[in-house]
C-alpha cells in the first residue's frame, strides 16, 4: 500500500509540476516524424547505450545473491546474512548522488567507465574463491565496492544520452528502445543464476555467478570506452551534422503550420511594416513577416543554434 501510494503521489506531482510541452497558440497535433525516429535508431551511440544498460543491469540483478553468498560461503545464519545484504541497499543513495555530482563536473561517460571498473573489481573478488568463512569484513568491503559501481550505473543510465547527442524530440522513442533492449536481464539473469547454483551447489555456484557478472562488467567497460571514443571521433561529428540536417528537414515540414498573430491596427499596415508574433514549431527556424503597401510577403530564414544539440517543442518569437 505504501508503494502504491508513493507511486500515485509521484504521478500527481508530475501532472501538476511539469510544464506543458505545447505552448499557447500551437496546435496539439503530434510532431512525430518517422524519418527522424529511424535516424535516431540508426545512431551507434543509442545501441551502445542499450548495451551498457544490459551489462549494468546484470550487476544489479546479481545483488539478489549477496545474502545467499554470505550464508553459503561465509556460513552466516539467515539473520546475519540478511544484514550483510542490506549494506548493499544503503549504498544506493550514496552511489547515485555521488555519481551524478561527479558526472556534472567531469562527464557521464567517464563516470560510467569508473563505475564498471568498480563492479568488475568487486565481482572478480567474489568470483575467485578469495573469501572464506570468517572474512566478513573483507566480504562487506567487497560488496560495498561492487554496489557503488552498480548503483552509480543506475544513476547514469540515461545521463549519457545527452553526450550521445540524441535530439530531445526523439528521447521518448530512444528511451523506449534502450529500455526494451537494456532490461532483458530481467528475462535471462534469474534463470542463469538458478542454473549455475543448481549445477554447482555451495560456494562454487556463487563464484560462477559472479564470474558471469565480471564478464558483463568487462564488456560494459569496453562498451563505455567505445562510447567515449565514438563521441570524440570525427565520424561522430559528421553524424551530428547529418542529424542537424534531419532536424532542419523536420522543421521545414512545419512551415505551413506557422500561426501569425497580428498586433497592429490598419493604420500601422499603411506605414509599411506590421509586427507580429510567430509561433514556431522549433528554434531551428526564425521567421519574419512584413506587410508592405498592403501586399503580404513572408520571409523565412533558416538557421541552427550550434550551441544546442536539442530539438525543443514550439515556442514564440516576438518581432
Amino acid at each position: 500500500l505504501l508503494m502504491a501510494a508513493m507511486t500515485c503521489g509521484t504521478a500527481v506531482l508530475v501532472w501538476f509540476t511539469l510544464p506543458s510541452s505545447t505552448p499557447h497558440g500551437q496546435s496539439k497535433s503530434s510532431n512525430f516524424n518517422l524519418r527522424g525516429v529511424s535516424h535516431v535508431f540508426a545512431m551507434p551511440t543509442v545501441w551502445l547505450q542499450a548495451f551498457i544498460i544490459i551489462c549494468a543491469y546484470v550487476g544489479f540483478k546479481a545483488t539478489d545473491d549477496f545474502s545467499l553468498y554470505a550464508s553459503d560461503v561465509l556460513g552466516l545464519n539467515e539473520v546475519d546474512a540478511a544484514k550483510t545484504g542490506t549494506v548493499s541497499l544503503w549504498m544506493r543513495p550514496i552511489a547515485a548522488i555521488a555519481a551524478g555530482y561527479l558526472a556534472d563536473r567531469t562527464s557521464a561517460g567517464l563516470m560510467t567507465v569508473v563505475s564498471f571498473a568498480l563492479l568488475a573489481v568487486g565481482s572478480l573478488v567474489l568470483g575467485c574463491d578469495l573469501i572464506h568463512p570468517g572474512m566478513v569484513g573483507i566480504f562487506l568491503m567487497t560488496i560495498i565496492c561492487a554496489s557503488l559501481g552498480i548503483f552509480a550505473l543506475r544513476g547514469l543510465y540515461y545521463a549519457i544520452m545527452k553526450e550521445g547527442k540524441v535530439p530531445v524530440a526523439f528521447t521518448g522513442s530512444t528511451v523506449g528502445l534502450v529500455s526494451v533492449v537494456g532490461y532483458t536481464p530481467d528475462i535471462f539473469m534469474g534463470p542463469v543464476m538458478g542454473y549455475l547454483l543448481d549445477r554447482s551447489p555451495g560456494p562454487t555456484g556463487h563464484q560462477h555467478v559472479f564470474l558471469v557478472v565480471f564478464g558483463f562488467a568487462i564488456a560494459g567497460l569496453a562498451g563505455s570506452v567505445a562510447f567515449r571514443h565514438l563521441i570524440q571521433s570525427d565520424g561522430f561529428r559528421n553524424l551530428q551534422r547529418r542529424t542537424r540536417r534531419v532536424q532542419n528537414h523536420i522543421a521545414q515540414q512545419h512551415i505551413n503550420g506557422f500561426s501569425i498573430i497580428t498586433r497592429a491596427e490598419d493604420d500601422q499596415q499603411s506605414a509599411g511594416l506590421m509586427p507580429a508574433t510567430i509561433v514556431c514549431p522549433s528554434p531551428l527556424l526564425v521567421g519574419r513577416r512584413e506587410i508592405q503597401g498592403g501586399r503580404r510577403s513572408k520571409i523565412l530564414k533558416e538557421g541552427f543554434d550550434r550551441n544546442s544539440d536539442l530539438l525543443p517543442t514550439a515556442f514564440e518569437v516576438q518581432l
